[in-house]
């Protein structure tokens, strides 16, 4: 059973996670010839900033691990919804406007 296309990146993905080119993953994934990948690298930038910041604990960080390495968009998608705002509000912190 293959799992479901991800969904569109958010509009506001660039605020989500700066450091994340889209231009340069779509080309990897043009190359590679598999469209995920863009969702793939911008899910892993992501998981960085998680990190990075401290938002979730372990037991989340491996239940997004497994999502992201086993193609599950829905679960990492469901967590990006949740913590949207409070990414973004990192974001902002780190390198106000």
């Amino acid at each position: 059973m293959t799992s479901p296309s991800p969904r569109p990146l958010p509009t506001d993905y660039q605020r989500l996670c700066a450091q994340f080119n889209r231009s340069h993953a779509e080309e990897v994934a043009h190359s590679a010839k598999d469209p995920t990948l863009v969702h793939s690298m911008f899910y892993a930038f992501i998981f960085q900033d998680v990190l990075r910041f401290g938002i979730s604990g372990e037991d989340v960080m491996v239940n997004l691990t497994k999502a992201i390495k086993n193609y599950r968009w829905g679960e990492f998608e469901a967590w990006l919804d949740g913590y949207h705002d409070l990414l973004i509000q990192h974001h902002k912190v780190e390198a106000p406007d």
